[in-house]
């Protein structure tokens, strides 16, 4: 790991110590970082790094740990269940549909389509403030699948720059 050198000085509105990159390199993983103004921050492998003691940047895990949100049809509820543990397991927070344990249909099939239609609606508003909240958004496309839903949810999250993740590769669109 190659140090980046930093110089500190107090922001008057901020009341806090602001940090000015003077130089940029390479951390271990690759990525090339940018700490102006930051404390810490997150390369694009979702990795935190710190500024250490001495002014150089370290990988630091005490960090808040990453938000992630998960997206894909309810159909396969249980695999939410599945990536919803593995990633909590990882030390990450996730957010995640509000129910689990059946597809929406399942849960809502029984009411009239127009209150139907309501409930969706507001869980997806819902579902497009946790993509607000989050640091990655974790797309469970099983055998490749995206529906409409998860493909509005997606187009959402790439237009706010969150970093995406497939739980399969994806097929290229062009």
């Amino acid at each position: 790991e190659q140090i980046l050198r930093f110089s500190h000085r107090k922001d008057s509105t901020m009341n806090d110590n602001v940090i000015n990159v003077i130089e940029r390199t390479e951390v271990k993983c690759g990525c090339r970082l940018s700490l102006n103004k930051l404390l810490y921050t997150k390369c694009q492998h979702g990795r935190r790094w710190a500024i250490d003691e001495y002014g150089g940047v370290i990988e630091h895990p005490l960090l808040p740990p990453i938000v992630v949100c998960l997206c894909g049809s309810t159909r396969f509820w249980k695999i939410f269940q599945t990536a919803s543990l593995e990633e909590t397991l990882a030390g990450k927070i996730v957010l995640s549909i509000g129910a689990a344990s059946a597809t929406d249909d399942e849960h809502f099939g029984n009411l009239p389509r127009e209150e139907y239609d309501r409930i969706k609606s507001e869980l997806d508003i819902l579902h497009f403030r946790k993509i607000d909240m989050s640091d990655v958004v974790f797309i469970l496309n099983v055998n490749g699948y995206i529906g409409e839903s998860t493909q509005r949810e997606l187009d959402y999250a790439r237009a706010l720059g969150k970093q995406i993740r497939f739980l399969e590769d994806v097929k290229d669109e062009n």
